[in-house]
């Protein structure tokens, strides 16, 4: 049993707590905390340790059953059978250490929205100056039937024409901007946020309402501090993994990741 495991308030319906509880078992197994051939605790167990009914804790192991992570054996428990639903992308196929988020021609593109004259809040400039027009494209790319990420690209009107148009629905949008960003030797923020997705989101990315997220949040801009684009892309918690490989004296000079908690 696990050291430390978390209550889900009452307030939740039961769709949203057996959904949700699958979600947490999912994350165990994919990170290796209940490995293959691990026997997960007892129904009667977990539903004490999630304080839920027992049929909630059912549904929850029913559900992973059915993506082929696990197998109940009569007599024995349940046991975990595979690293990753079947339903499901690797965490490998979104290994972001290397920049390349976005799958391009080997996933499908779904452009949802493109917006004339968008705006950038004030909280993404971070005290950096917005330069001319701006175009907003939100699009999502899937593999198979599953949905990967959502995306959000906020980029200036003339690189939008110079370098995007016609492309965009086909090729990742960084690597379409990648000629600017290299010959004006742009400067690049990431930041990791954790959030929980509301009703617009949770609806394009096919997940309950108010699940976990990762958000990545990119911002270009040029040495004179003019942002040229801004990236969030927003993925199922399951779906993401940073990785970082830096010497010590980069990791002790940089700020991310940081758990100081000191502001960006």
């Amino acid at each position: 049993m696990d050291k430390f495991t978390p209550n889900l308030p009452d307030a939740f319906s039961g769709t949203s707590k057996y959904a949700r509880i699958a979600s947490i078992f999912r994350s165990k197994i994919l990170t290796g905390s209940w490995p293959i051939g691990f026997q997960i605790p007892t129904i009667d167990q977990l539903a004490k340790d999630y304080n839920v009914a027992r049929v909630t804790i059912r549904q929850a192991i029913n559900r992973l059953s059915v993506d082929g992570m696990v197998k109940s054996e009569r007599g024995r428990g349940t046991f975990v059978t595979a690293a990753q639903s079947n339903k499901h992308v690797g965490l490998d196929m979104l290994d972001i250490s290397d920049g390349s988020t976005e799958f391009g021609a080997t996933g499908k593109i779904k452009i949802i929205s493109r917006e004339a004259d968008a705006e950038i809040p004030v909280s993404i400039r971070r005290g950096r100056k917005v330069s001319g027009q701006y175009i907003k494209l939100r699009k999502t790319h899937s593999k198979g039937s599953k949905v990967l990420f959502l995306l959000e690209f906020i980029v200036l009107s003339n690189l939008y024409e110079r370098y995007f148009r016609g492309l965009e629905s086909k090729l990742p949008m960084q690597d379409l901007l990648k000629p600017h960003l290299v010959q004006v030797d742009a400067m690049v923020d990431t930041v990791v946020n954790v959030i929980f997705t509301d009703l617009a989101t949770s609806e394009l990315l096919e997940c309950d309402i108010s699940s976990p997220a990762a958000q990545l949040l990119r911002t270009f801009y040029d040495l004179d501090g003019h942002i040229l684009a801004v990236s969030t892309t927003i993925y199922p918690y399951d779906l993401f993994r940073f990785k970082s490989t830096q010497t010590t004296k980069e990791y002790f000079r940089s700020k991310f990741p940081s758990n100081t908690g000191t502001p960006q």
